[in-house]
């Protein structure tokens, strides 16, 4: 799919024109220092007229046996038109603001957009076939075909009604896909499925027609699925089944710089581990435990007692949040900390003047190392940014 836009590539011609376009325009001086330096900046693609010469649409790009869809045609055309319509505002404004002292337009912008009867004239050239894909039809219009598909209702999360919906469709022969918005999620709900004795198939990528009678569970940043029993397929999508609205577009943005999740697999029952909140532990087992319809995974992590004689306290921690754990990797074998203590909170503390003082005062290779033997390679605790920050080395 692709959203209407504009593209200005930084060419050795483009960035040289920039070079000299403030001398005509200095208004735009600070765009075309950026521009020369060959850096992608907000607003340049207003200077295409004066940039570039001729300009061509994508469907110039486009192969010959291309066919072009528009979803929604109706309203592509009206917010086409309210588009230029917009532009010729802004340009009587800008020149109203000329009349009264301000800086002049630099170009009318109309060389920049494409109106819709040049789209469709530019279908004609090339000869490009296209169709209307839209909610809304009319079998009074010539040509106009309906497709045998019907939404998915929300499910609100009941994993119940999912699994009876994917059943039907199986005994109708039907094939079925269910996209999940990330691997991790993709592995949740084929675990719920089999679990349902349901006929499930994991796959990265559909490279070829799911076959009838297997759940195929994948992942997509589509939102939503369908049902068609024309076509005897069924898709379905996580945000169906959950209404999650997490996704790569509206969700939050991940750090830039993420700590690599520990790998349960490596670990060893008994060897210590170092959590981000609680401190230094000792890894127990892997675990599955079951809420409602929902089974996932834990990692379980035992601290020192509260209480002299009592058994350990333990905390389950989910493996989609392993980020929060690291192995130890002290050389010696360390105090399991107390939950609640404030032990993890102390040690950063001494951790960071030991540090501060090392950053303060020169040293040598010997002595580094024996103040991090001191200090038995707890420097997990600080976290990689504050370990950067104290030491840029």
């Amino acid at each position: 799919m692709i959203y209407p836009c504009r593209e200005l590539l930084l060419t050795p011609d483009v960035r040289e024109r920039a070079k000299t376009l403030p001398e005509k325009y200095p208004a735009a001086k600070e765009i075309c220092e950026r521009l020369v330096e060959g850096i992608v900046t907000d607003g340049m693609e207003s200077l295409i007229p004066l940039l570039v010469d001729e300009q061509e649409s994508i469907l110039h790009r486009a192969l010959s046996n291309t066919e072009v869809i528009f979803v929604d045609q109706e309203r592509i055309k009206s917010r086409s038109a309210d588009l230029l319509s917009t532009n010729e505002e802004f340009f009587a404004a800008s020149w109203s603001n000329a009349a009264f002292g301000g800086v002049a337009p630099l170009h009318d912008g109309k060389d920049t957009y494409l109106t819709w009867e040049q789209v469709q004239d530019e279908l004609r050239e090339l000869s490009l076939p296209s169709i209307n894909l839209s909610s809304f039809g009319s079998d009074l219009v010539e040509d106009t075909n309906f497709l045998d598909a019907s939404s998915i209702e929300p499910m609100r999360g009941d994993a119940e009604r999912a699994i009876a919906l994917i059943s039907d469709s199986l005994l109708h022969n039907h094939a079925v896909v269910f996209s999940a918005l990330g691997a991790g999620m993709a592995e949740r709900y084929a675990d719920i499925f089999r679990n349902a004795d349901l006929p499930v198939r994991v796959v990265s990528d559909l490279q070829s027609q799911p076959l009838r009678g297997t759940v195929y569970v994948t992942t997509s940043q589509i939102a939503h699925g369908f049902l068609s029993h024309s076509a005897s397929l069924l898709f379905i999508t996580e945000r169906d089944l959950s209404g999650n609205k997490g996704s790569a577009k509206d969700g939050d943005a991940l750090p830039s710089k993420r700590k690599q999740a520990l790998d349960p697999l490596e670990l060893k029952a008994g060897d210590f581990v170092v959590h981000e909140q609680h401190g230094i532990g000792r890894y127990v087992e892997l675990v599955h435990r079951t809420t409602g319809t929902i089974t996932r995974e834990y990692l379980v992590i035992e601290y020192a007692a509260a209480k002299r004689g009592q058994p350990g306290d333990r905390i389950f921690v989910p493996t989609d949040s392993l980020e929060q754990v690291s192995k130890y990797i002290g050389g010696e074998a360390p105090a399991v900390h107390r939950i609640g203590s404030g032990e993890c909170r102390k040690q950063r503390v001494v951790h960071a003047k030991q540090c501060a003082r090392l950053r303060a005062n020169s040293f040598d290779s010997t002595q580094l190392e024996q103040v991090l033997r001191d200090m038995h390679f707890h420097l997990t605790l600080l976290g990689s940014e504050n370990s950067r920050m104290l030491f840029p080395m």
